[in-house]
């Protein structure tokens, strides 16, 4: 895929090793695993859900 210029590359080169800056996500993390007893590996599932339909949705309304 080509990746075009955007404005926030830098933290997206970052985010992978630092993760998301908004504490909600990883409250949310931490609810599903303390709190529900979800593994990381199926949260993890669940955010690559989450976003492979979005990404759906966007390449859809783009056609």
């Amino acid at each position: 895929m080509m990746q075009r210029p955007h404005p926030d590359s830098h933290e997206l080169d970052d985010w992978p090793l630092y993760g998301p800056k908004d504490s909600e996500i990883g409250s949310s993390v931490g609810q599903l695993a303390y709190g529900h007893g979800l593994r990381l590996v199926e949260i993890e599932a669940i955010i690559a859900q989450a976003l492979r339909e979005r990404i759906a949705r966007e390449n859809a309304r783009q056609t």
